[in-house]
């Protein structure tokens, strides 16, 4: 069962003052932050005597001054997100002030997040009349990965500004943005990626977007529940504790029959803190009968496929048993479908004359009749009586 949301994402591009800050190997606050993350109390000055041995109170002092500042900790000594990632990568923020130019998206699941940043000058644009209010504000103390620009990893510290308040120069943009998001609900993964191209300031070349596989904490059998009410129920009815859609038998394919799973077109969906998602399809969703009369005609049509491509007589025990073994153990079984009767079964194929009599002749010129109760219908999963030895004929399949 998997679902691919699938949508355009609006590119907003604009120039401003910024404290930014490119990551860079650095060992030793890399080695700084693994141990803070070993340890109870975090990046404490105990943390910085023990991983730099020999440096004196005051650079001790120094160094997690330096390490709040950089963002790393907090002055608890508490890791922060960045300080995690310096621990994972070994890279650390290396601070810088100048106008950059930001390719930001501002999107449920991607937050507001910046996909690509560029160094600008001061003479590069003169156009400081129009400095207005930034429409979207990205996010500041977060790792960035540029998409364009492969290796390029980058944090905004913040934007220099009177009382919170931040301008920027809004810019003309040529930029495409297409996000996909798989999610698989039965492996109970998510994914997703963004694709498209970001324009170039300095030749209008477009630049295509390489992103890297991400995920988010999400449960997926959370959000099917929550598409109970909603788009799921124009399709019949979701059982949350089988995980499958209950569906009339009438319409299904034979293939739909056979695997007991079916596409979904369920329209526009919510998915909880992530945003609301167009034409979503929900495919190879495990279906079942919603009605035990729809088990019964299910069950019927997958006996009827096999009896018409036997070649074989077949004896009543062993239709009875073939029976069983196209309902037991699937999403049948729990609706209790019926066997009809042999006079029944046999009324089914009257226009059908060679599935007619490859049923009736091991009846009628059986040795030893088969007894009323093997002839009457039978339901699953009622008590079965043992079946009498009798010859194998074997049933096709």
């Amino acid at each position: 069962m998997k679902s691919v949301l699938k949508g355009d994402v609006d590119v907003v591009r604009f120039a401003a003052f910024a404290e930014m800050a490119w990551l860079e190997p650095r060992p030793e606050l890399a080695a700084l932050c693994r141990a803070a993350r070993d340890s109870s109390g975090g990046l404490l000055a105990d943390t910085v005597s023990n991983v730099l041995a020999g440096v004196s109170e005051v650079g001790v002092r120094n160094i997690l001054s330096w390490c709040i500042d950089l963002g790393l900790c907090e002055r608890s000594g508490a890791l922060t997100r960045l300080g995690e990632t310096v621990a994972d990568t070994g890279e650390a923020p290396v601070p810088e002030q100048g106008v950059y130019d930001f390719w930001v998206v501002d999107h449920p699941l991607l937050g507001r997040r910046i996909l690509h940043v560029d160094r600008l000058t001061w003479r590069q644009d003169g156009r400081y009349d129009r400095i207005e209010r930034l429409s979207v504000r990205p996010e500041e103390g977060r790792t960035y990965s540029s998409v364009v620009s492969a290796g390029s990893r980058f944090v905004l510290r913040n934007f220099p500004s009177n009382h919170g308040e931040v301008d920027g120069l809004p810019q003309e943009t040529r930029a495409v943005c297409r996000l996909r998001w798989t999610l698989d609900f039965e492996a109970h993964q998510n994914r997703f990626e963004l694709s498209g191209e970001l324009d170039s300031p300095r030749d209008r070349a477009l630049r295509p977007i390489r992103q890297a596989l991400e995920s988010v904490e999400i449960d997926l059998w959370e959000v099917a529940r929550g598409w109970a009410d909603g788009p799921l129920s124009k399709h019949g009815r979701w059982d949350s504790e089988a995980r499958r859609q209950a569906v009339p038998f009438a319409g299904l394919s034979e293939e739909e029959q056979e695997n007991f799973r079916k596409t979904l077109d369920l329209g526009t969906v919510e998915v909880p803190g992530f945003g609301t998602w167009d034409d979503v399809r929900l495919e190879a969703t495990p279906i079942g009968p919603i009605s035990d009369s729809d088990a019964t005609a299910w069950a019927l049509a997958r006996l009827d496929r096999r009896l018409i491509r036997c070649r074989h007589s077949n004896t009543r025990a062993e239709v009875r048993r073939l029976f069983l073994e196209l309902t037991e153990q699937t999403p049948l079984e729990p609706m209790r479908p019926t066997l009809e009767s042999h006079e029944q079964l046999l009324s089914r194929y009257r226009s059908s004359p060679d599935v007619f009599w490859r049923l009736a002749a091991p009846v009628d010129l059986a040795v030893e009749s088969p007894t009323e109760e093997e002839l009457g219908p039978m339901t699953v999963g009622r008590a079965k009586p043992r079946p009498r030895k009798q010859r194998q004929d074997g049933v096709g399949r």
